[in-house]
């Protein structure tokens, strides 16, 4: 009996183990009903309608950039392609050319979808401000949560700067599904918005004419004008075609040339996509002199009427600093002050009144200018530069400033780094009588400032520019010009005017050359050298009379013959309703460039428009394998004046122009 007791209990006490682990699961059950329908109902009631419904985005054209002559600079072209099933949501697309689309929209416009391609105007020369659209990376993913995985967006200039403005938002069409996942219905249709187009100040065919005389030199020029800041052309080279970005999904021979295009402009050495004009950043050399000679006269360290003799060498103990002349040619400039050293752009000149100056406030001066940071003009990636001085050199470099710093540095050189751009927004406030208005690619308001510059010491430095663009200064291309201007203003007004923004402004040419050394020395104990020329010009615009009537149109046949598929944008066909942009870019397509039409042409604009009575240059070129030393003189005025000449005269920018008088320059 003892026995049949134990086991009975043991019987017992199992069934109240199961009967408590049925009751649990009752419980849990229970409390998972009352999960799902009570607390978590709408979010289950949504995943069910997720698997019921499928949401396309239909893609949006993105805005376009206009010029300041507010015609386009880009525009959306549609890509087509036909899917093999309408109602599966992934199928199979086939590119087809518009004509093909067309036909199947005519029997069956469910079979038919498109995206949008851009094609630029100016492919090449407008290519590293305007930049180009790719498709959404992982990291772009990550930063912006605006961004689909299969959008487009910009990768660099203007269209990453202004992505966000210019793409706006995508229509969206809701289907219904079956549980098969075939499209039933058409549910719902939200529209996109559109981006808001863009006014840039830049002149298209002003940057065309300056690709033309840079002429494939590796540099950078800039045009602004002299009051506003407004940067009316921005070039650098070598440049890219951006239109062959874009892959080309319905010629597969032209898209094969097309990659392997992309591919060259990747390995090319000279850094193909890199924006000299806005990142490149380079020692300023002798430019730079205009900011030792303010910054000594602003300083009381120098005056107009402060002698140095040069001899060609500065002894200093041991070391040894020679001027430039002396070095070509063994010449001295004898006695000299600071009009005629910034037309001769005397070393020796600048290496005392830098040593009376001091590099601190030299230093100050030049930011002063706007070097040592960004213009803060709207292209992404812009340079800093850098402006040296006693503080930075020990904290950076850990030692002390010599006297050799400050003879450097008052001459450009050392560790100073400047941009194209920095120096054109620096001549501009020596142009705007010491008036800095922040460089802008934007058709918008000047933003001006005073930097509190007496206006002697600009006017006596504006002389001296005006005087190294005149007989005995170091750009020849430019005598034979300002000469000229001298004699009328004799013959009109019995003498020169003292005020040198008047001479200026009846179309006189101010410039500064430099010659700026970089890198180590060669077997000869010589460094390599960059060109720059800076110049303020004022534009002669009783030379720019526009013709009554346009041109004849080029013909179909000279038009078709420049494209070449294999190496040009094969999609690219000029869409333009305005009859004279059409015509401009017909003659910018043309085997050989009628430089006169396009003149005759491009005045056809300024006669609706106020084109700046004077500009400001910046013009860089890079030393290469071919012709290492680059000079100021020989390399980068020569652009200027071939740019300068076709603005007022229509002449032939490729022609190189024939100096007066043959001089050494700096």
């Amino acid at each position: 009996m003892a026995t049949y007791g134990v086991a009975r209990q043991q019987q017992l006490q199992r069934l109240i183990v199961l009967m408590l682990a049925l009751c649990a699961l009752v419980i849990l059950i229970v409390c998972r009903l009352i999960h799902i329908q009570l607390l978590s109902g709408d979010t289950y009631k949504k995943l069910a309608e997720q698997n019921r419904l499928f949401a396309v985005s239909v893609a949006q054209s993105r805005a376009v950039f206009f010029d300041r002559y507010a015609m386009p600079l880009v525009v959306n072209a549609p890509q087509y392609a036909l899917i093999d099933d309408s109602k599966a949501l992934y199928t199979h697309k086939t590119p087809v050319s518009r004509e093909e689309a067309l036909q199947a929209l005519a029997t069956n416009s469910a079979v038919v979808t498109y995206s949008f391609v851009r094609q630029y105007f100016y492919p090449t020369s407008l290519s590293h401000l305007l930049g180009y659209v790719g498709t959404v990376s992982r990291e772009e993913l990550q930063q912006r949560d605006d961004l689909g995985f299969q959008d487009f967006v910009g990768k660099s200039g203007m269209e990453k700067a202004f992505d966000r403005q210019v793409r706006g938002t995508p229509s969206k069409q809701v289907y219904e599904i079956n549980a098969l996942g075939r499209r039933q219905r058409l549910i719902e249709e939200e529209p996109g918005t559109f981006g808001s187009s863009i006014t840039l100040a830049i002149d298209p065919i002003l940057n065309e004419v300056a690709k033309a005389a840079l002429k494939g030199q590796t540099g950078a020029v800039v045009i602004m004008d002299a009051h506003t800041g407004h940067v009316l052309s921005i070039l650098s080279y070598p440049d890219y075609d951006a239109n062959l970005l874009e892959p080309i999904i319905d010629d597969d021979a032209a898209e094969i040339s097309r990659r392997a295009q992309v591919q060259n402009w990747l390995l090319d050495e000279r850094l193909v996509f890199f924006n000299r004009a806005v990142s490149g950043e380079y020692p300023p050399g002798s430019v730079f002199k205009i900011m030792t000679a303010l910054a000594g006269l602003d300083s009381g360290a120098i005056d107009e009427q402060t002698k140095v003799l040069d001899e060609g060498v500065l002894k200093v103990g041991e070391y040894t600093y020679r001027n430039w002349l002396y070095r070509q040619n063994g010449g001295v400039d004898g006695q000299i002050g600071v009009r005629r050293a910034i037309a001769r752009s005397n070393d020796i000149y600048f290496y005392k009144a830098a040593e009376w100056t001091g590099p601190t406030k030299i230093a100050s001066m030049a930011r002063l200018f706007g070097f040592g940071l960004p213009t803060g003009i709207e292209i992404a990636n812009e340079g800093d530069g850098l402006v040296p001085d006693p503080v930075w050199k020990e904290e950076t470099i850990g030692e002390r400033w010599f006297l050799g710093n400050t003879y450097h540095f008052g001459i450009g050189q050392g560790d100073t780094l400047v941009t194209p751009l920095q120096v054109a927004q620096m001549t501009q406030a020596v142009a705007n009588r010491g008036s800095l208005c922040r460089a802008s690619i934007l058709e918008k308001a000047a933003d001006c400032s005073e930097n509190g510059i007496k206006e002697e010491y600009l006017d006596l430095v504006t002389h001296g520019m005006i005087d190294a663009c005149s007989a005995g200064g170091t750009a020849g291309q430019f005598f034979a010009r300002n000469e000229q201007i001298s004699q009328e203003i004799q013959q009109n007004l019995g003498s020169e005017n003292n005020d040198s923004y008047a001479e200026i402004k009846r179309g006189k040419v101010a410039c500064k050359t430099g010659t700026a050394e970089f890198g180590g020395v060669d077997q000869k104990g010589r460094r390599r050298t960059h060109g720059w020329f800076t110049a303020i010009a004022g534009i002669r615009k009783d030379q720019m009379i526009a013709p009554p009537l346009l041109l004849p149109p080029a013909s179909a046949a000279t038009a078709s013959s420049s494209i070449d598929t294999a190496t040009t944008s094969a999609v690219f066909e000029p869409i333009a309703e305005d009859h004279l942009q059409h015509e401009i870019l017909t003659t910018l397509k043309a085997e050989t460039v009628d430089y006169q039409r396009l003149h005759n042409l491009w005045l056809q604009l300024q006669a609706r428009n106020n084109f700046p009575d004077q500009l400001v240059f910046s013009v860089l070129v890079e030393s290469s394998e071919d012709v290492p030393f680059r000079e100021g003189s020989s390399h980068s005025a020569p652009i200027v004046k071939k740019i300068l000449d076709w603005v007022e005269t229509g002449k032939n920018p490729t022609e190189m122009p024939i100096l007066p008088v043959q001089v050494p320059g700096d």
